[in-house]
């Protein structure tokens, strides 16, 4: 279902629902694709991805990956990501300037995710953005089933403090160099994820 919201004199359509989108389960799937995105906010309404990043695992070990910046919209000032994102990516205006576009670099997303099974810490998120920009540059949904690490941690741990990725790679003592760049932090959800998963089995 949409709503209308008043913006600047006008009435808005905006989504409240994305009727395709995937379950999010509990799982051990002997085969999936660990994902994060880089992004210039936290709206997949208003903001955009600047960088994504995949890795395909079978039986625990890695069999392809995907990595790429994407360039977003331009701002009114000319700029593509404020200093905050900046500072806290590492992922600068002149990265972005070259960066393929999200109508180039998105279709091959999308055919290298195929029907994998998708995990990744807080992976509402990234499913949120990749369903409404697959939508809108590719014209399809993104239906993929979705494993949220951050679930895990909640179970296993109940009286940790806090959940983000960063507290669980010091709890969980894994390499989380780089950490808000997307391929360092898949590689460490991944890592996250099989000391969790050996945990759960336990």
């Amino acid at each position: 279902m949409d709503v209308q919201i008043l913006v600047g004199g006008g009435w808005e359509e905006i989504k409240t629902a994305r009727e395709h989108k995937g379950k999010s389960i509990i799982a051990f799937p002997s085969e999936y694709c660990v994902v994060d995105l880089e992004t210039t906010g936290l709206s997949p309404e208003w903001d955009d991805i600047i960088e994504v990043a995949a890795v395909k695992y079978s039986d625990g070990k890695e069999v392809d990956r995907f990595q790429s910046l994407v360039q977003p919209q331009l701002n009114y000032d000319g700029t593509y990501v404020d200093e905050f994102i900046t500072e806290l990516t590492g992922i600068t205006n002149e990265m972005l300037a070259s960066a393929p576009a999200p109508e180039d670099i998105l279709p091959l997303f999308f055919d290298f995710i195929g029907t994998s099974i998708i995990i990744g810490h807080n992976i509402t998120f990234d499913v949120n953005f990749l369903y409404d920009k697959f939508e809108r540059y590719l014209n399809k949904p993104f239906p993929n089933d979705h494993i949220n690490t951050i679930r895990f941690a909640h179970k296993l741990y109940p009286n940790l403090p806090h959940y983000r990725l960063s507290d669980m790679i010091d709890f969980l003592k894994v390499n989380g160099a780089n950490e808000h760049r997307a391929l360092s932090d898949v590689l460490a959800t991944h890592e996250c994820y099989l000391k969790m998963c050996e945990e759960a089995r336990k």
